[in-house]
């Protein structure tokens, strides 16, 4: 039977190749200087009448695929006379290498400006103008793309520099007037990568013709924005030519360094005053610690005698990081080439929706035959070596020295991060804990499984999870699941970021955390009705119980015992409960694996309820709960980033301990924006009723950049401040055993601060911060709190 299998597949793909190489063949060649003979990278290759073109890599190699036919090729370069060829194209792969002779620096209708400055205004007013109309008439458009990214360490020599390589193939499709949407059709990767982690697109990158460019967390305002007079001076250095016409090259020159901007070049169409070429970087006002000599690159071909369009996109930068066992420099290079344009003809195959980005699940199943005809953009000889050379690595022992190194790593992620939590952790309840845990996603089609178990030693606790979830093929999300459990678990604030006190409770006996053991099980649903919007309901079936301290060891904290563990109110709760939120932001759809698309400018909003009573769900607890949040985080008048996060809640009924609204700051945490009271200090601050808001806005570093002032404006520091109010109090509500330490307010708790960052640049990876708040109010907690650490 296995014989026969095997030998069904094999003549099955060699019937598909023989089909494939019968309705296409390939061209492929080299395009070089006529009179110099060397290679040109980027040079357009257009298949004229048609939607395609491709680009020569930086060894000057190209390749498309076509069906039998006959095609006219065009050659286009920056600052060379183009070249046309006709092809009768039968079933076999052709090669065609051509030169492109330069055109002359001065030539009859081409003129040498020195830097001309009036004339290089009325130039971009009309490209503004023409962005502006090409802008409404172009309604819907689509096209393929290719994108390659490549990590080398530049210390090294030819192949061995390359420490990765990832490719991914895709479809994508824009409608206005801001509709976008691209699926990642087939990927590869060195084998050194994570298929899962292979998500390199284009998104942004292409529209340069939008006002405004995201750049991480920076809003870039685009040279040929509606306003970008206000933000540029442009000169006139000459004209060229680009496709045979004549284009003017205007410098692009940043007004100031305050705010994010374009430096460098681009070139216009004398008759029409499209962009067609972009070659430039970015100003100061982007900060991109460690990342140096950036450059991009736009080459554009024009389609339907009308349309200037993207064909090579390409990014490149140096990372410089001074960190033991990381190469130092880095280079990143980012190419892609678009084709296969569509104008108004072509609809996408599924709706727009919340999916901005997707892999197909085929994505990782392609066909080495099908691969070949969709990358257009051949591989250099230096890239083909990379491979080679990173998949036999990964294969081959690591050296000793290699596997101390990430076995250390394994060891400090195990005892800081809270992922690390499921294999190991220690604290005063449980004492030490070790375990396993298992994710089997997408093993079961549309199913995800999760597997956890292991054994508190001290407590002498067993502890479980198994849970399942059944994601309801389909566009609408829908997906439903339960699990069952026994688990030691901490008290819940609504403040404070997740923490690890492995380590500080292991070696110097602090530990600020309450726990509790939770034992039962919850069946669950989710629907989203209408786009970012989901709803959560479950039914919780509990066991609660009060847990003491287990052990006095710590490594290096002395003879004085832990501190105790407060009770909560043991019981079943048996509830229901249900949570509607709204989220901004796009998703991406890596497989069925969704995650939330990177925004800088986003709302989340939700309400929510919980509902116990012993005359519905026999549950030894009757309350309700409700309550609503509203987090806001913008770029607020051009100098810097603003959060915002509100919070209000009440209960009625005798609400359990377990079940407070509580507040609580633990001083063994490390910087974290979104650690919020920092005077609070160890305490815990409880209520069956609470409200509070929070707001930070990080300055970066435009407030000292756009002063003005001599040395101040120097100044390499980036600076945020903060403040907020908290009300927490308990309302016709009894205090439950175990409550005389829960501290609740009579009035607003209220602190403000300010932080400075990037203290220490030179430090590499290790960026220091110092955060001073002040408490406001009049609690016997800290008046001033400071604290300083290194953030990654």
């Amino acid at each position: 039977m296995k014989l026969w299998l095997k030998l069904t597949l094999a003549i099955a793909v060699v019937v598909f190749s023989f089909t494939v190489s019968a309705q296409f063949a390939t061209i492929s060649g080299n395009l070089t200087n006529r009179k110099t003979g060397e290679k040109l990278p980027y040079v357009t290759v257009r298949v004229l009448n048609t939607g395609k073109a491709t680009s020569t890599n930086t060894d000057g190699s190209y390749r498309l695929v076509l069906q039998p036919g006959s095609y006219q090729l065009k050659f286009t370069h920056i600052g060379y006379y183009s070249q046309s060829v006709d092809l009768q194209l039968s079933d076999s792969s052709i090669v065609v290498d051509t030169s492109l002779v330069p055109t002359i620096i001065i030539a009859p209708g081409q003129v040498v400006y020195d830097r001309q400055y009036s004339r290089a205004q009325e130039i971009i007013l009309e490209a503004i103008r023409r962005k502006q109309e090409i802008l409404h008439r172009l309604g819907r458009y689509s096209y393929d793309a290719y994108t390659k990214a490549v990590v080398r360490d530049l210390s090294n020599p030819d192949s061995v520099k390359i420490m990765l390589i990832t490719e991914t193939q895709s479809e994508s499709y824009w409608e206005q007037p801001d509709k976008y949407k691209e699926i990642i059709t087939a990927r590869r990767q060195s084998a050194n990568v994570d298929p899962t982690q292979n998500l390199i697109s284009l998104g942004e990158l292409l529209n340069f013709n939008a006002n405004r460019l995201e750049m991480g967390k920076y809003e870039v305002v685009s040279p040929v924005a509606e306003d970008a007079l206000d933000f540029y001076d442009y000169y006139l250095l000459d004209s060229t030519y680009v496709d045979n016409n004549k284009v003017y090259r205007l410098e692009v020159d940043p007004k100031n360094d305050a705010d994010p901007l374009v430096k460098g070049e681009l070139l216009i169409a004398d008759s029409t005053f499209d962009v067609v070429g972009v070659d430039g970087t970015f100003n100061q006002g982007v900060r991109m610690p460690f990342v140096s000599k950036l450059h991009y690159r736009q080459t554009y071909a024009q389609f339907e005698g009308q349309y200037w369009m993207p064909v090579t996109i390409a990014f490149s930068a140096e990372v410089n990081v001074d960190f033991p066992g990381v190469p130092n420099p880095m280079g990143f290079d980012l190419t892609a080439s678009i084709h296969d344009y569509s104008f108004e003809k072509k609809s996408a195959p599924v709706k727009f929706d919340e999916y901005v980005l997707e892999v197909a699940r085929s994505a990782d199943n392609y066909d080495s035959t099908a691969w070949q005809q969709r990358q257009i953009t051949p591989l250099t000889l230096d890239e083909r070596r990379g491979y080679e050379r990173l998949d036999s690595l990964e294969h081959a022992p690591r050296p000793i020295g290699r596997t101390l190194a990430f076995a250390g790593m394994g060891v400090m992620f195990l005892l800081t991060q809270p992922a690390g939590e499921d294999w190991f952790h220690f604290n005063r309840v449980e004492g030490a804990y070790t375990g396993l845990k298992l994710n089997l996603e997408h093993s079961v089609p549309n199913t995800d499984i999760w597997l956890k178990g292991g054994y508190s030693w001290d407590s002498k606790l067993p502890q479980y999870k198994v849970a399942g979830r059944y994601n309801v093929p389909g566009r609408a999300r829908f997906s439903f699941g339960g699990e069952y459990l026994r688990e030691v678990t901490r008290w819940k604030t609504l403040t404070g970021s997740d923490y690890n006190p492995t380590m500080e409770a292991l070696f110097f006996k602090t530990d600020p955390l309450n726990y509790y053991e939770r034992r039962g099980l919850t069946a669950y649903a989710s629907v989203s009705p209408v786009r970012h919007v989901m709803l959560h309901t479950s039914v919780n079936d509990h066991r609660y119980r009060s847990l003491s301290v287990s052990t006095n060891y710590s490594m290096f904290g002395g003879p004085q015992p832990y501190r105790g563990n407060p009770n909560i109110t043991d019981g079943w709760i048996r509830s229901g409960k249900a949570v509607l939120q709204y989220d901004s932001r796009m998703l991406w759809n890596n497989k069925g694996r969704i995650s939330t698309y990177r925004a800088e400018q986003y709302t989340l909003f939700s309400v929510g309820a919980e509902v116990s009573s012993p005359d519905i769900l026999g549950s030894d607890f009757n309350y309700r709960r409700y309550w609503t949040s509203l987090y806001r985080r913008q770029r607020t008048l051009g100098m810097g980033i603003t959060q915002l996060w509100l919070f209000a809640g009440t209960a009625t009924g005798a609400l359990p301990a377990q079940s407070y609204y509580n507040y609580a700051f633990f001083d063994g945490e490390p910087i974290d924006e979104t650690s919020r009271f920092q005077t609070l200090g160890p305490n815990y601050f409880s209520g069956n009723r609470t409200a509070y808001l929070y707001l930070r806005h990080d300055f970066d570093q435009y407030l000292f950049k756009k002063s003005g002032i001599p040395l101040v404006r120097d100044i390499p520091f980036t600076l945020n401040i903060y403040g907020g109010a908290m009300l927490a109090e308990f309302n016709n509500h009894p205090f439950n055993a175990g409550d005389e330490k829960l501290l609740n307010t009579r009035s607003p708790y209220t602190e403000i601060g300010f932080g400075l960052g990037n203290l220490t640049p030179f430090l590499g990876i290790f960026n220091l911060g110092a955060y001073f708040t002040w408490q406001l109010s009049n609690y016997d907690t800290r008046d001033f709190a400071l604290r300083v650490g290194f953030n990654f």
